[in-house]
């Protein structure tokens, strides 16, 4: 495919594309002024940054040293070392916005030149970014990481920058060890800086040579993720895997009309009933499953004889039934996606910490919380919009020959690559999960700008 794309862009295409739009040291300026207002406008209205429950106690393992891998145990040890130097959520929320701003402003600013300044403001104070980046979260951290990666592999295509594409593999380190499922959306980001770094070393697309230097550039990236989360979190495994099992046995259960659950699920060693299940379970939300009274509410295991029987009674229940748990993670990515109207779209507050961390309800604070409220309700807040216009935008691409058509579609196949095991894994009705989505569209919509302006250009200036 690059290969093919590479001979059909005409020369002058290619050589023109690096500095169509960029015009003057204004521009410059105007661009990174623009960046650091949206630092500073983010800072004013959510300082020092919104905590979930989640985020709460990924900040007591930040605190305490102590890592397990139910939170990204590398995010955990850097939110340790902000916390050293600026206590609580507000170093991890200035870096996660500087990463994100950063990006946001190199990538317009290759793309737009002197309309880089407002276009970034745009995509930075778009609500479903504006909501997200509030909050402490390790979706938020990817998606911050990934648009810096890609902003930097995007400044190495067009001006040739290896040391551009040496900090991106950083960015993806990072972005790799922040979240489950990060390695697709990962994997396309590599194959695109792959094809930059033979580009610029070699002026060559050899499909073989791309995949070979994206498969060892990946598994390099992958195995120095695992190895840190593992030495970080010095085999403390919490085995987050068996509440999404759990979820999945219990959807079962209740559609063929008897418990399948192993006997260990419950403390007091009692099978929940077909009722019992009913009452507790909700397609969106499977904390309800462990809520409540804890001789009957699920427990989670650390035994290995349990997980592995648990194992063996999912698979088993998921061959014989297939139709029902199909139907059931279906229902689950509908409530992730929105399909069935909002849900939880974005944080509100500091959630009830041991630590003293209060939300001070500034002005500035009620200005962003008014405009964010009033498009909650919206599609802007709501999954399957952006995954559609992405696919949208990638028929766009994959019928021209534009300069950015290859960073295109390795953002856009990323995404839907980043958002497809959510199918599988999918645990709430949460629009967080979208965040790299968002980001992804907005961006693209950038790409697509920069292809239709400089066709236009170029037009005008053969005619």
């Amino acid at each position: 495919m690059f290969k093919q794309l590479e001979m059909r862009l005409a020369p002058e295409v290619t050589r023109g594309a690096r500095h169509l739009f960029i015009s003057s040291p204004g521009a410059v300026l105007a661009s990174v002024a623009a960046t650091f207002l949206g630092i500073a406008v983010t800072v004013a209205c959510f300082y020092p940054g919104y905590m979930s429950p989640d985020s709460v106690d990924q900040f007591a393992q930040a605190r305490s040293g102590v890592f397990t891998d139910w939170h990204p145990p590398v995010m955990s040890f850097i939110w340790r070392l902000t916390d050293k130097v600026i206590p609580g959520p507000f170093g991890m929320l200035l870096l996660n916005n500087l990463l994100l701003w950063a990006g946001l402003g190199l990538i317009c600013y290759r793309c737009l030149g002197r309309a880089a300044a407002p276009a970034t403001l745009a995509l930075g104070l778009f609500p479903s970014v504006f909501g997200l980046s509030s909050t402490v979260w390790k979706d938020v951290a990817f998606g911050a990481a990934m648009v810096l990666a890609f902003a930097l592999i995007l400044n190495a295509h067009f001006v040739r920058s290896k040391v551009s594409l040496a900090f991106s593999s950083l960015l993806l380190f990072y972005a790799l060890s922040v979240r489950h499922n990060a390695a697709p959306g990962v994997l396309l980001l590599v194959l695109y800086g792959a094809w930059v770094l033979l580009k610029i070393i070699r002026g060559d697309h050899s499909r073989a040579r791309i995949l070979g230097l994206t498969a060892l550039v990946f598994g390099l990236l992958f195995a120095a993720a695992t190895l840190t989360t593992r030495a970080l979190s010095a085999g403390r495994q919490t085995h987050i895997t068996q509440t999404i099992l759990l979820h999945d046995l219990t959807a079962i259960s209740i559609a063929e009309g008897r418990s399948l659950f192993p006997r260990w699920v419950r403390a007091n060693g009692s099978v929940p009933t077909v009722e019992e299940l009913k009452a507790r379970y909700h397609t969106g939300d499977l904390v309800s499953l462990f809520d409540g009274d804890p001789e009957t509410s699920f427990q989670r295991t650390q035994n290995p004889e349990q997980l592995a029987e648990l194992r063996k009674t999912w698979l088993s229940a998921v061959l014989k039934h297939p139709g029902p748990y199909l139907s059931h993670r279906w229902r689950v990515l509908e409530t992730t996606l929105g399909l069935g109207g909002g849900c939880y779209v974005y944080e509100t507050d500091i959630s009830a910490n041991p630590f003293g961390f209060r939300m001070p309800r500034t002005r500035a604070n009620q200005i962003a919380m008014t405009y964010l409220q009033a498009v909650r309700a919206s599609a802007i807040f709501q999954g399957w919009c952006y995954l559609l216009a992405i696919a949208v935008i990638l028929w766009a691409f994959m019928r021209s020959a534009s300069a950015t058509r290859v960073p295109a579609l390795a953002l856009g196949f990323g995404a839907l690559a980043y958002e497809a095991p959510f199918f599988f894994v999918s645990t709430a009705c949460d629009f967080r999960y979208n965040y790299f989505a968002v980001l992804s569209t907005l961006i693209m919509v950038v790409l697509l700008a920069h292809s239709t302006l400089f066709s236009r250009r170029l037009a005008v200036s053969q005619y």
